[in-house]
């Protein structure tokens, strides 16, 4: 064989290992992006529910049952209310990625230092698929736990990241209900 034919011939072969390689490191890299396109799904919907249950329960604590607000009664599930309500209008503002209809919101109203020793972390139980529930009495209880759950659905489908609950609490002392702190 002639050695300009012998080169032609090589650089055919090249020429298909090339695409290979292309394909495959193309592969590759496409996996990646869609791996840093859920990690970065994940942070925003973990960033958007921490900031929301602070903001929520900010407000919810502000909350008084003894003086109503705008003259309307109030009523044991207010901190609720006041708690959604917020919850809804912080994850609005985000750009739409979350879902507000897939949160879940447990309010433990606790009495004193050692119930919040005893807390367990769940009100709820494991069946329970309530979306809200409220644990203890409003009423004289200077603490309360403010929890959110989210069913966090990852972009892909379980491709990258597992389906699940993403839950934040917050530890709060009720402004109006201070005053009825048992040490």
């Amino acid at each position: 064989m002639k050695p300009a034919m012998q080169n032609k011939a090589m650089q055919h072969a090249q020429r298909g290992v090339a695409s290979i390689e292309f394909a495959l490191g193309f592969f590759a890299f496409f996996m990646m992006c869609l791996t840093w396109m859920e990690i970065g799904y994940m942070a925003h919907v973990s960033s958007v529910t921490d900031v929301a249950i602070a903001e929520a329960a900010r407000e919810a604590k502000l909350t008084s049952m003894e003086h109503p607000s705008k003259g309307e009664a109030s009523s044991s599930g207010e901190f609720m209310q006041v708690f959604k309500q917020t919850l809804a209008e912080q994850t609005a503002g985000y750009g739409g990625l979350v879902d507000a209809s897939k949160f879940r919101f447990t309010v433990q109203y606790l009495k004193s230092i050692e119930e919040l020793g005893n807390y367990t972390g769940q009100c709820r139980a494991a069946d329970d698929e309530s979306i809200e529930l409220e644990c203890g009495e409003p009423k004289f209880s200077a603490i309360a736990v403010y929890a959110v759950e989210y069913d966090y659905q990852p972009m892909l489908s379980g491709f990258i990241a597992e389906p699940g609950m993403l839950r934040r609490e917050v530890i709060v002392v009720q402004e109006y209900e201070r005053d009825a702190f048992d040490f």
